[in-house]
């Protein structure tokens, strides 16, 4: 598959209550560009796959 090369850096934060994935200006800022809302959704850990180079 591709792999792509020319990831940003980006901060999101999760809040349970209620449920929203919050987006932040990664330079700083108190207040959240935006939101999804995350009602019905299941949000499901998964384990960070490792590096494989090719």
């Amino acid at each position: 598959g591709h792999r792509r090369k020319n990831w940003k850096v980006r901060k999101f934060v999760l809040r349970d209550d209620p449920a929203y994935l919050h987006y932040y200006d990664p330079a700083g800022g108190e207040e959240p560009l935006g939101a999804i809302h995350l009602r019905g959704c299941v949000v499901t850990a998964v384990e960070d796959m490792p590096d494989s180079k090719e």
